[in-house]
């Protein structure tokens, strides 16, 4: 026996050499077996690893070749069905069918969420565009010297020529965008603010000088206005492009620190969508 003659060449007693013989082949059978379940252990785990990384499909379930939770339509269930009774060419020109399908709802979808910014980028185009503001035109409505805004605006002036200050009257005198629309020559806007306002401003300083160091004691009282005289310009008439209403030689009346009625001339104004503007407050000398 191997196992005698093992520890008999280490000069045992029989009995002794028996006993320890006994004893290593039953740690070698003990070896062995743990050795088995160690290797069952590690396969096992290692199979259920891969089972799990590769997304089997546990035993008795039907593999599907479409995405989690993709509700399957009639046409694909027809497919998945007749795909036992087929090649593997077959099965290969189904699934690509199938996969065009889904690509081609994915794009569909896709297009349904960038529709809203093309329309949202639209309707910031038609925000922006309603804040911009178009000039008013011309109309044919004939102005009167007794309507509300005439009265506020004839009290302005007067004051303006009390204050000497031109820019409190500006509301009654023609405005730049108007006469832009309404003359007919090269750089209408130099025109009026150089020539017309120029002139406008000269005449409230002027007038401010007539009434005298007791100014501020006068009261005004009414702009006459004969409505009656007010024609209508047509175009070309006076190098303009529109028409518009003309009427010559207002009168300012007012009162002096001694109550007694005074004057101040208006020499034309001219109408804009129904209201009367000073063009020229005094005579050019």
């Amino acid at each position: 026996m191997a196992i005698k003659g093992y520890y008999s060449g280490m000069n045992l007693p029989r009995g002794e050499a028996e006993m320890k013989g006994e004893y290593w082949l039953r740690d070698a059978r003990g070896l062995r077996l743990m050795t088995r379940l160690i290797y069952s252990i590690g396969w096992g785990g290692l199979f259920l690893c891969l089972l799990q990384c590769t997304g089997g499909t546990p035993r008795g379930q039907a593999y599907s070749p479409l995405p989690p939770h993709h509700e399957s339509s009639e046409e694909e269930t027809a497919v998945l069905v007749s795909q036992d009774k087929q090649g593997p060419g077959d099965i290969e020109k189904q699934g690509a069918l199938l996969s065009g399908k889904f690509h081609t709802e994915q794009r569909e979808l896709g297009a349904e969420f960038e529709a809203p910014s093309s329309n949202n980028s639209q309707k910031v185009a038609v925000a922006e565009s309603v804040g911009v503001e178009e000039p008013l035109t011309q109309t044919h409505e004939k102005p009167t010297s007794s309507s509300e805004g005439f009265l506020k605006n004839a009290q302005l002036l007067f004051d303006a020529i009390v204050v000497d200050d031109v820019e409190l009257a500006m509301p009654f005198f023609f405005p730049k965008e108007a006469y832009e629309q309404v003359k007919d020559i090269p750089k209408p806007a130099g025109d009026w603010q150089r020539r017309l306002k120029g002139s406008f401003t000269r005449d409230i300083h002027a007038y401010h000088r007539s009434l005298g160091k007791y100014r501020a004691q006068t009261r005004f009282l009414e702009l006459r206005v004969a409505d009656s005289l007010a024609r209508w310009v047509d175009r070309g008439e006076e190098v303009n492009k529109l028409g518009y209403y003309r009427v010559l030689r207002s009168v300012l009346v007012y009162l002096d620190k001694n109550g007694r009625k005074r004057e101040l001339g208006v020499l034309t104004m001219i109408s804009w969508r129904g209201e009367w503007y000073i063009v020229h407050l005094a005579p050019s000398e």
